[in-house]
């Protein structure tokens, strides 16, 4: 087990068992969740048996559309984490708009998941956008 706080660092950004400490904090896990059930609740009807007597024309085409779009963005979190910013705001204007042309966003249910999962995937501040520090934690500024 090593002590010094240089060995520690070295630890964690190598292979092994200090990657997997770095790895929950490398991903916004909450967000590509949310966002990949918004996704799926709302193409759940489009895919459903009933499509042709319930959704004829554009109301199932856009369902097929926003599902697969919401799920596409689910994995460009997860994939490419850096790009939260713009993809976070697409799960959220994808998932109000599919609210008037799909079957009101998924009964209400996949728009409250994608503004839900699109906001945290906002918002998040993993290890992609800190740099380690050497000296430590950051001290507070001094205000003036």
């Amino acid at each position: 087990m090593p002590r010094s706080a240089a060995a520690r660092r070295r630890r964690d950004q190598g292979t092994g068992a200090g990657r997997g400490r770095r790895w929950p904090r490398s991903h916004p896990l909450a967000a590509v969740i949310l966002t990949a059930a918004a996704g799926l609740v709302i193409l759940f009807l489009p895919g459903g048996r009933l499509t042709v007597l319930l959704l004829p024309g554009l109301a199932g085409t856009s369902g097929f559309l926003f599902g697969s779009a919401l799920c596409a963005l689910a994995a460009f979190l997860y994939f490419a984490p850096g790009h939260r910013q713009f993809t976070g705001v697409a799960v959220i204007l994808l998932s109000l708009t599919s609210l008037v042309t799909t079957n009101i966003g998924g009964f209400l249910v996949g728009t409250l998941l994608g503004v839900l999962g699109g906001s945290l995937g906002f918002a998040w501040h993993g290890t992609v956008d800190r740099p380690p520090s050497e000296a430590g934690p950051a001290s507070p500024r001094s205000a003036g």
